[in-house]
């Protein structure tokens, strides 16, 4: 089993609406979209959904009927929807805090979490991860794709996030739904190939492409700071490990989750690498990215 405690960290414990497509408003896009349009140059690919201040960038993956977010959600997109921020990994921790002055990290260490706004959000669960999911769609005015008994207004769940509950009741899925949802464990690696046939998301060179236990100092790193796969998705090989939708296949209840983490070893991060989760876990080593129909 990948999840362990390393360093007295807890990594897995028990327990406004506008819709940006191809054009908007975004700091000077406009301008450029709409010569590269009139240029003839297919864009489709890019959709950029508004998220309060911050935009997560979905990427339609070739060859097939979905896009999924370029980068795994962060902190500061968390925050805009949820109203709060669960991660280990931020300032206001008091025991990250006392975890960096006893073990005397480096400056640059320091220096980085210092502001982790654009770090992945973790300590969240897989319930918080469709939770922020039907959020993020009413939000943004697209139909959820979850329903628990039948129901997709989240207020009528019932479940507090980040408290390590589990929701009660039958968790569907409207893959017909235009609003955001977790991949499932073959979209999720189809996509982290990205078109190739490497080790890890993008390179036989773990290095190049994510932040793991030899490299990562254990500490979250910002998004998109290794290099993109051949589709453009960034750390599908470390930084966080991943939720998917898919229950374990060899017949327990817990949830998959895929990529490895910032403490995970390299075989771990591999692309067709897959561990199970119970529901309710959540712990700093556990993010998650969206994806939604491309249609």
């Amino acid at each position: 089993m990948l999840i362990k405690v390393w360093y007295s960290k807890i990594l897995l414990q028990n327990k406004n609406s506008v819709k940006y497509i191809l054009i908007g408003e975004v700091k000077g896009m406009k301008k450029q979209l709409l010569k590269t349009l009139a240029a003839g140059v297919l864009v489709s690919a890019l959709c950029l959904t508004s998220c309060g201040s911050s935009s997560i960038k979905m990427i339609k993956i070739p060859g097939e009927d979905f896009k999924m977010s370029a980068k795994e959600i962060t902190q500061k997109q968390y925050e805009k929807v949820m109203g709060e921020n669960p991660s280990w990994h931020q300032r206001s921790n008091e025991d990250l805090w006392y975890q960096i002055i006893n073990e005397d990290l480096d400056d640059e260490r320091k220096k980085q979490l210092k502001n982790t706004s654009n770090n992945p959000v973790e300590f969240v669960s897989w319930y918080d991860a469709i939770y922020f999911c039907n959020k993020l769609s009413e939000k943004l005015g697209f139909t959820p794709v979850y329903a628990v008994d039948g129901k997709t207004d989240v207020a009528t769940w019932n479940y507090t996030p980040h408290e390590g509950e589990s929701i009660e009741g039958e968790i569907s899925q409207n893959l017909d739904a235009n609003g955001f949802r977790l991949p499932t464990v073959e979209e999720w690696m189809y996509a982290a190939r990205g078109g190739h046939y490497y080790k890890y998301s993008g390179s036989n060179n773990l290095d190049e492409v994510g932040w793991y236990y030899n490299n990562s100092g254990r500490i979250t790193h910002p998004v998109a700071q290794k290099k993109a796969n051949g589709y453009g998705l960034y750390d599908m090989s470390g930084n966080v490990l991943e939720w998917c939708w898919d229950v374990d296949p060899d017949g327990s209840d817990d949830r998959c989750c895929c990529g490895g983490g910032y403490v995970a070893h390299d075989d771990d991060c591999e692309v067709y690498s897959r561990d199970v989760n119970d529901a309710n876990a959540y712990g700093s080593l556990m993010g998650f990215r969206i994806v939604c129909n491309a249609d």
